[in-house]
């Protein structure tokens, strides 16, 4: 249940500038920062007791979050056939609650919700790219090579947020945001400060090759081939909150929770 909720409010700022370091490059910095207040979180009517309706769930206006970072980027305009671009942010984002029922645990416990700021799991300090384009002009290279390209995009993240936790069973919590997070919070207990630890970095690499076409003289046709994640890298999306590993959520390595399989 949900009323008399009001909108979210957002405020961001954003300053940068650009300088033109050679005549084929150019380099731009922006710093930004964004507010966002009054998010949903889950809070609780309570009645009296013996009333005939019970204590029950609402959504309600409440938490925020802070993102402030910097983005830079290096731009190098098409110079023998190679144009490039890298782009480079570092971004911090904290705040209350990462999601709606990231306070769950204290409002059906009955204790005061935590408002420590704290990181937010879709945090994610480092992120950038390097784009890299080769590309033959018309009435360049000749038939076979002109108008014919590759590009490549080499992609990179830090990891996200997250908290290590020691708990019990039923450590499969709702997927929220993209991502799948390890643990009811009402089963877990942090064995660390709240998204104190973080998952292991994401690369890939994309890449494309194409021709342009000129038919009859009148349509221009691209024939291309497009291969995501080329190097074929296994990149680890989330871990489990027992032992920060994405191939064991620690159940059956722990006597204390595996002697509770019924056989």
């Amino acid at each position: 249940i949900g009323l008399g909720l009001d909108p979210e409010r957002t405020t961001q700022y954003e300053i940068g500038f650009t300088e033109q370091i050679t005549n084929f490059a150019a380099f731009d910095v922006t710093g930004f920062y964004k507010d966002i207040k009054g998010q949903i979180q889950v809070g609780r009517i309570t009645t009296q007791s013996g009333a005939l309706a019970k204590s029950y769930d609402i959504l309600q206006n409440g938490d925020f979050a802070t993102t402030k970072g910097l983005e830079v980027t290096l731009t190098l305009r098409r110079v023998n056939r190679l144009q490039a671009r890298v782009n480079y942010t570092l971004q911090d984002a904290q705040g209350t609650g990462s999601n709606t029922t990231s306070a769950i645990s204290s409002i059906e416990n009955g204790t005061l919700r935590p408002t420590i700021i704290s990181p937010l799991t879709f945090n994610q300090a480092h992120r950038g790219s390097v784009n890299l384009d080769y590309h033959f002009a018309p009435n360049d290279g000749g038939p076979a090579l002109e108008r014919l390209g590759a590009n490549f995009i080499f992609s990179f993240s830090s990891g996200h947020n997250y908290t290590k936790v020691t708990g019990g069973l039923g450590q499969t919590g709702p997927e929220d945001g993209g991502i799948l997070y390890d643990g009811d919070p009402r089963n877990r207990r942090p064995v660390e400060a709240i998204n104190g630890s973080t998952t292991p970095w994401n690369f890939s690499l994309d890449a494309r090759i194409d021709k342009s076409f000129t038919l009859s003289g009148l349509f221009d046709l691209n024939v291309y081939l497009y291969v995501q994640n080329l190097l074929n890298t296994e990149n680890v999306i989330n871990v489990y909150g027992r032992t920060g590993n994405a191939d064991d959520d620690g159940f059956l390595t722990n006597p204390a929770l595996s002697t509770e399989v019924i056989k």
